[in-house]
């Protein structure tokens, strides 16, 4: 697992960054395949480690429901 930290881009910017990767790693077998999950933080409010856990629930949910497609 890794962490990407983007600052200074928008939600559409890391949508079409997060394609990007699974684009460019589709061909990794299954066993090391990929998935991916980001959160941003646009108020004063959000930590960077609530950014980090949302991002993580992201990142599960897709390998459950690529689990689910198999």
């Amino acid at each position: 697992e890794f962490l990407i930290y983007m600052v200074g881009y928008d939600e559409k910017a890391v949508s079409e960054y997060t394609k990007k990767i699974i684009r460019e790693t589709k061909d990794i077998p299954n066993s090391l395949g990929i998935e991916v999950g980001y959160s941003m933080i646009l108020d004063e409010i959000k930590t960077v480690d609530d950014a980090i856990n949302e991002a993580i629930i992201m990142l599960q949910k897709n390998k459950e429901k690529k689990k689910a497609k198999e």
